[in-house]
């Protein structure tokens, strides 16, 4: 658990400009990617965690809820698009998900099945 926990925080992706300068530069803020606020489910087998971006044209910090077996394998979304989900939660018995969300501009909360959507 702890290097699962470990490495989820540790997922970052950080692409290079374009000549390939060893350095940071201010642009490169844009190609970070990183998670916050993992969520284990009752049962220990899932985790739900905020997988964080930025978008370069509108200069705004973005985010999707993700899921992930707890092994680390089988990842997928369960929001996508240019929006901030965020604070996800396990319902009590485990089938769905709540969150809040500004995709409709503004702040909501909104619950998915992990089944159906």
């Amino acid at each position: 658990m702890k290097n699962f926990v470990s490495g989820l925080f540790m997922v970052i992706s950080l692409g290079l400009n374009a000549q390939n300068d060893p350095y940071l530069q201010a642009i490169d803020i844009f190609d970070l990617e990183y998670v916050s606020d993992p969520q284990i489910s009752k049962q220990g087998d899932h985790i739900l965690y905020v997988r964080n971006f930025k978008d370069i044209m509108t200069d705004r910090s973005l985010s999707n809820i993700w899921l992930a077996d707890f092994n680390g394998n089988r990842k997928r979304p369960l929001t996508t698009g240019n929006q901030r989900d965020y604070s996800p939660r396990w319902s009590p018995d485990g089938s769905r998900v709540a969150y809040i969300s500004n995709q409709d501009e503004s702040r909501q909360i909104y619950k998915n099945g992990l089944d159906t959507g």
